[in-house]
């Protein structure tokens, strides 16, 4: 799987026009909700290709569903794009790679591409520039896009959604609320580390990785603190690292839960993948030759999860995972309690059943249903206790 063909490093207005200019497209359409891209400061990219006929398509919300993005096939085919432009965060360029690849509504048959997970593959298409506005998803580097369709979660894949070209300006991600910068650095992060550990990572994953943990580690925690703008650049390099790092090993077990933690309590995506992340660096560790799902063997997982308690600058599993929860508070994150207002038992047996197996057959440990509810049971119950005991006096939660 390719990697993005160019990459743009900090490019200027003039030449992001030079280079629409170059590829010469009769109609473009750019993917990116305005407001959005006017905090970010994108606005001065984007004057460029008012030489040429350009339309925006923006109806969709984050965790963007097939309806939109049925919405924007319908434009799709009215407007005929040779270049889309997206421009914002993962729902964006994953709303852009879904209109680059599927043409138009007719030739988008939902059971078809929801039922095998993968987009049709196209003669011709429009050509895709993908302009990240903040630092955690990476689907700049991805051949795959996430789309929700009754409730539940699809990954569609494609060769064809690899963007033409990438542009990496840390400057359009300056606007993100501290909070959200945490918690999509956070994601970044939780890419590198799964990728790392995965069952189908290879040399090349690896060296994509590490680039990314390592600068991540240590760039973030600035980020968070002082409005260094090479720390960001470092940052979104970071995240682009990973991007390219699943983009050939996809995540694992703490994604697996944290779709059903997203969806169902709204805890922002990186914030819900980074809950569980620690507890899994233990969960892994203890793998035994009856849960191993790494064909390399035990020896391979016990390095691969030592060379990650290094990068984190520890030397056992406890400390590993006691490290990444102070890591993500440094961020701005803090993990627990939650701000959730539900019945315990109910709630974590919803949430372990929509446990999804697909992406946990990534991890090196098999992990079940039954292994994930005792652990959200462990790590939730002192935020769903906290409600309890306020409900009796008549109080909401304070998280």
């Amino acid at each position: 799987m390719v990697n993005p063909s160019t990459v743009h490093y900090d490019i200027s207005p003039r030449h992001f026009r030079e280079l629409v200019h170059q590829l010469a497209p009769q109609s473009i359409l750019t993917v990116g909700h305005q407001r959005s891209v006017e905090l970010s400061g994108a606005t001065g990219l984007l004057e460029g290709p008012s030489d040429f006929l350009c339309t925006n398509f923006s109806e969709y919300k984050p965790n963007p569903t097939l309806d939109e993005v049925r919405q924007g096939l319908e434009l799709v085919n009215a407007v005929k794009p040779d270049l889309i432009i997206a421009v914002g965060g993962g729902s964006a360029i994953d709303v852009a790679k879904m209109l680059t690849v599927c043409g138009s509504p007719a030739a988008f048959n939902m059971n078809d591409v929801l039922a095998c997970g993968k987009a049709p593959h196209r003669e011709s298409k429009p050509r895709l520039i993908a302009i990240p506005t903040t630092a955690g998803t990476g689907s700049e580097a991805t051949h795959f896009a996430t789309i929700y369709h009754a409730g539940k979660k699809y990954s569609i894949s494609s060769p064809q959604m690899i963007p033409d070209h990438v542009i990496l300006n840390a400057q359009l991600t300056a606007s993100m609320p501290p909070y959200v910068a945490g918690c999509t650095g956070l994601d970044a992060l939780a890419h590198g580390i799964e990728s790392y550990w995965s069952v189908s990572s290879t040399e090349e994953s690896s060296r994509n990785s590490t680039e990314a943990i390592t600068r991540l580690l240590r760039y973030l925690p600035i980020v968070a603190q002082t409005d260094s703008l090479d720390a960001r650049r470092e940052v979104l390099l970071g995240a682009h690292y990973a991007g390219r790092a699943i983009n050939l090993t996809k995540t694992t077990a703490p994604h697996a839960v944290s779709y059903a933690l997203t969806s169902r309590l709204g805890l922002a995506h990186g914030h819900a993948v980074f809950l569980t992340l620690p507890w899994f660096l233990e969960f892994n560790n203890d793998v035994t030759s009856a849960s191993l799902a790494d064909k390399r063997g035990i020896a391979h997982v016990k390095e691969r999860m030592q060379n990650i308690f290094q990068m984190l600058g520890c030397d056992s599993a406890a400390t590993a995972r006691d490290s990444a929860i102070a890591f993500a508070e440094s961020v701005g994150v803090r993990l627990v309690p939650l701000p959730v207002h539900v019945d315990a038992e109910p709630m974590i047996s919803e949430l372990a059943g929509a446990f999804d197996l697909t992406r946990a057959g990534n991890n090196p440990r098999v992990c079940t249903v039954e292994e994930v509810s005792g652990m959200l049971s462990s790590l939730l119950r002192p935020s769903l206790l906290i409600e309890s005991a306020d409900s009796d006096r008549g109080q909401g939660i304070i998280p």
